[in-house]
């Protein structure tokens, strides 16, 4: 994308395969400045500043829309709620090995 394109408030979607980490996500333009650009991401929530033409602007990213933005959210979203109740349940299942374990010592008789 040609960074020239970018203006504050608008959004993005960033592409990116480095060597050690990858990420597909949304963000929003938060300022420009010369040749800087910085960007909110809706993945981590950190504000990233990057050169206005270089790499991850100009081969990573792309313009986007309000309403593909909501639908990531909505879908990121859906995607936390599926986590957080499989690690609750996880952690239901520890407990009870563990309560287990605790009522097992309890009825020794030493």
């Amino acid at each position: 994308m040609d960074g020239k394109k970018l203006k504050a408030g608008c959004y993005v979607k960033w592409d990116a395969d480095r060597m050690f980490k990858a990420w597909n996500t949304y963000g929003k333009v938060l300022k420009i400045s010369k040749g800087q650009v910085t960007i909110v991401t809706y993945d981590d929530f950190k504000e990233t500043t990057v050169s206005r033409d270089g790499d991850s602007v100009t081969n990573e990213m792309v313009l986007s829309t309000k309403q593909a933005v909501e639908e990531y959210i909505a879908y990121r979203k859906a995607e936390l709620i599926h986590y957080k109740s499989k690690i609750e349940i996880e952690y239901k299942k520890a407990i009870l090995g563990v309560d287990e374990k605790i009522g097992n010592l309890n009825n020794i008789e030493l």
